[in-house]
């Protein structure tokens, strides 16, 4: 028998189904194609869930498409893909667009990728926007996205736009997709304002050619992940990160397109605009840049400019090994101190030119020769080092230049456990091994792979202490085999990263190996929205040895079926799970040693009841809008207390044996903000911590201060004798430290520590007072005016020209209302450029005899730098 035709007979005895989800990977045109097979394929293709007019768009006609149409017979379409044919008529294309829109919305498409080409003033039909079948929405090349009705996609979840309006002019769009998870825009520019948008959390946006010049405004509070192309700013107006304070994840890039620095002022703008975002990534874990945002750094680096520390782990970055973009490397990896993991991808994209940066040093009175100092020297110019890549007889030098970048990594990062360097023709690997008696735990891949060195080395990792596992790099059997070859009796460290799809009975074993060698720190990662209600198995809850457990996942129920015996336990960290009150209670019972607790974003849960816990002694607590967290707290043997909450209420019931406080609040919109807010939530709580004797207020919640003494809540009177306040230098904090410092007659120790914040805009500060009936102008003094607002306060810490008299008198108005205060200390996170910083050092002797106080003023991006006055 011809085995072509047993083949045949075998695929057309498949179920129907199955022949239409083999169809459904064809363009459309082809599908049809089949019906010539045999009678049994005739009608095969008519209830395909997937129609495709894109890939055969050269070929096909408007004619053919509806006749595809009307022969199609499925109740439903999966996926629906279209582009317009190039045989249709310009005039004719929007009937035919909106006949096809229409088809597909009357069979609950859903997913819609629509690739057209159509005139300017073509709007979609109003059923287009009010598709509640809607998945997934591509739409390419539409001038305008103007809806003419109100949008109800109420399943979509993933919408990507390539059109050429402003972020405004979608808002409708936003506001009628409330389950959006993925955003993608091309070619929009504006204020892109996401604070209702609760379930985005991966957004995407690349301004391209768009039509209009203005900069780009982001405010998403709740985006996770955010891939980010930004335009040189045009008019010295650069784009700003306004709120992505749910950022884990970020790549940014800048979208050059003339690759010049012709423009010295624009230039200047590009470095605050880079600085500025980078300041709003202060807590992102993964972070990725582009070669010409490297450049920008550098240049920054050069003059000066402070940069903020980051928390990145994992660092990409798309680069040439050149002098223009090392000093800019450098600067990063130095204020990244905690980063493990670093990619470089060599490239020859199109970026600034040499000659133009030099240009631009001297346009500010640096030498080029003077600036490129002898580490940096010895790396190439960018034609220098394009040549060498793209010229394999060359490829000697390019590998010098790598191993140069790897000893500068190497000499600027300590911390760092793997680094990997690609280009097209080589690809480097250096992870930085740490074996026994590791004070950090070691990447397990990398541990193993020192396997092969020598017959010496072949078993060492066998025994190693700590085993690091990262799933989503490594294959389930890979690591059920390494498992199975590790012989140490004991382990002291175990983290474990990985999803939990299709690896739930995996990760159970994986944990029950760690536990069966008595694990002394287990530390859990899963970070998979995609399977929900994970339960650990009951050997988890009953591990006696475990000291250390820290559990990160929006996956996990913390719902124990078991008794609960952590016999061990000192130290538990909990992010993102979910918990009810019985099983925390069941939790804590089953923890005699506790002494710090970490609740980071756990929802569900209620009442927070500590009183059973005499051992505990720290607690930290992250909530906010929608990881609501417990509204009763209850402990009154804790000694420290950290608190991030929201705008919604947390009672302090009984915390009479804290010590030390750290208070803040997580929001940035007053619109539902009420007076029983102000007196119930903040004042009340200041209440709570009568006996506190060391308290820091983070900028937010002095904000919340101020409004409760502008509409003349009574404040109670504090023991605190060290106070640090955590704000930037701006009007509406004021009248809230002038309350704390009066209501603190202890106070001895005074810290302002100028840090980079989110806080909450004169705009909204501004409507509450006027819905208290209360003018701005009348409740703040005429001294308090003469502090900056919000946004000219983050323009004076982006570019550091505040003036040294600005810092001066915010200092001698906090020494006014304090009368014990014996030293205060100023740490200053930029404001002040070098000039203004020594002014600072001069008027504030007068003000340290003046007052009697001792004065230390730090800038905090300056190491070994203190000026101390008495």
């Amino acid at each position: 028998m011809d085995p072509s035709t047993n083949c045949g007979s075998i695929i057309s005895s498949m179920p129907d189904e199955i022949l239409h989800h083999i169809l459904s990977f064809l363009p459309t045109s082809l599908a049809i194609r089949t019906s010539v097979l045999s009678r049994r394929w005739r009608h095969v293709w008519y209830n395909t869930p997937c129609l495709d007019f894109y890939r055969c768009k050269r070929k096909a006609t408007a004619e053919g498409i509806d006749q595809t149409l009307s022969l199609y017979r499925a109740p439903k379409i999966t996926s629906f893909e279209l582009g317009m044919p190039h045989s249709v008529p310009a005039d004719q294309q929007p009937h035919a667009i909106n006949r096809w829109i229409e088809f597909a919305v009357s069979r609950n498409v859903e997913k819609l990728s629509l690739h057209i080409q159509v005139p300017a003033s073509y709007r979609f039909p109003d059923c287009f926007y009010l598709s509640f079948s809607l998945e997934e929405l591509s739409v390419r090349h539409v001038y305008d996205m103007l809806p003419g009705c109100t949008v109800s996609w109420k399943s979509l979840r993933d919408l990507t736009l390539f059109c050429y309006n402003r972020f405004d002019e979608i808002a409708n769009i936003l506001s009628g997709s409330p389950n959006l998870e993925t955003l993608r825009l091309f070619g929009c520019v504006g204020l892109l304002d996401l604070r209702n948008s609760l379930s985005l959390r991966t957004l995407e946006i690349h301004p391209g050619l768009a039509r209009y010049s203005e900069a780009m405004e982001i405010i998403a509070p709740h985006v996770h992940h955010l891939h980010l192309s930004c335009r040189e700013p045009e008019e010295e107006e650069p784009s700003t990160l306004v709120d992505v304070s749910s950022l884990t994840e970020a790549s940014l890039g800048i979208f050059n397109t003339h690759h010049s620095f012709d423009d010295h002022l624009m230039a200047d703008s590009l470095q605050t605009m880079v600085l500025h975002m980078l300041a709003k990534l202060q807590n992102v874990e993964r972070l990725t840049f582009g070669g010409t945002i490297l450049q920008v750094l550098s240049l920054a680096e050069l003059r000066g400019v402070p940069f903020p520390t980051l928390k990145v782990q994992t660092l990409n970055l798309q680069t040439t090994f050149t002098r223009a973009a090392i000093p800019g490397i450098a600067r990063l990896l130095q204020n990244s101190p905690g980063l493990k993991n670093l990619t470089a991808h060599a490239t020859t994209l199109a970026i600034i030119k040499d000659e133009d940066l030099e240009s631009y040093l001297e346009s500010r009175d640096l030498n080029p020769d003077q600036c490129w100092i002898s580490k940096y020297d010895m790396f190439p110019t960018s034609r220098e080092f394009n040549a060498m890549i793209r010229c394999c007889s060359k490829m000697d030098a390019a590998s010098q230049v790598v191993a140069l970048f790897k000893e500068m990594v190497l000499r600027e990062v300590k911390t760092l456990e793997t680094m990997v360097v690609k280009k097209r023709y080589f690809e480097i690997r250096w992870p930085r091994l740490k074996i026994s008696g590791s004070k950090t735990a070691p990447l397990a891949a990398s541990a193993i792979r020192t396997s092969v060195l020598s017959k010496r080395w072949r078993r060492v990792w066998c025994e190693t202490p700590s085993l690091s596992i990262d799933s989503h790099q490594v294959v389930t059997r890979s690591i059920n085999k390494s498992l199975a070859s590790f012989s140490a009796p004991k382990i002291t460290s175990f983290h474990l990263r990985t999803s939990l799809v299709n690896r739930i009975q995996s990760v159970d074993s994986w944990i029950e190996f760690a536990i069966s060698l008595d694990a002394e720190k287990l530390s859990l990662e899963f970070r998979d929205t995609r399977v929900r209600d994970y339960n650990f198995p009951d050997s988890f809850y009953t591990n006696s040895t475990v000291k250390q457990l820290f559990v990160d996942s929006g996956s996990v129920v913390m719902i124990p079926r078991c008794a609960v015996s952590w016999a061990s336990l000192k130290f538990l960290s909990l992010s993102y799970c979910k918990l009810s009150d019985e099983s925390l209670l069941k939790i804590l019972s089953g923890c005699p040693l506790l002494e710090t607790l970490e609740l980071l974003f756990c929802d569900e849960f209620r009442c927070l009841d500590l009183s059973q816990s005499p051992r505990l002694t720290r607690l930290e607590m992250d909530r906010s809008d929608w990881f609501l967290g417990p509204t009763e707290i209850v402990a009154p043997h804790v000694h420290c207390l950290r608190l991030r909450h929201s705008r919604l209420p947390c009672r302090l019931v009984d915390v009479s044996c804290l010590t030390e406080a750290n208070l803040n609040i997580y929001f940035c919109d007053l619109g539902t903000l009420t007076a029983d807010f102000l007196q119930g939530n903040v004042v009340k709580m200041l209440a709570k911590l009568q006996n506190v004797e060391k308290l820091t207020v983070g900028a937010t919640f002095l904000q919340m201060l101020s409004l409760a003494a502008l509409c003349g809540v009574r404040f109670p009177t504090l023991k605190v004798e060290s106070l640090t306040l955590e704000t930037m230098i701006v009007r509406s904090v004021v009248p809230g430290i002038t309350k704390l410092l009066q209501n603190s007659p202890g106070l001895r120790k005074l810290t302002i520590h100028t840090v980079k914040c989110s806080i909450i805009s004169e705009g909204h500060l501004n409507s509450y007072l006027r819905s208290h009936s209360l003018n701005q102008r009348q409740c703040f003094r005429s001294k308090d005016l003469a502090f900056p607002g919000s946004i000219e306060t983050i323009s004076m810490l982006v570019g550091k020209y505040a003036e040294s008299s600005l810092v001066a008198s915010f200092m001698e108005r906090l020494l006014r209302n304090t009368r014990s205060l014996e030293t205060m200390v100023v740490l200053l996170v930029g404001y002040l450029d070098a000039s203004g910083f020594e002014e600072l050092v001069a008027m504030a002797t007068t003000l340290s005899h003046s007052s009697n106080v001792f004065i230390s003023i730090k800038q905090s991006h300056v190491k070994n730098v203190c000026n101390t006055f008495s």
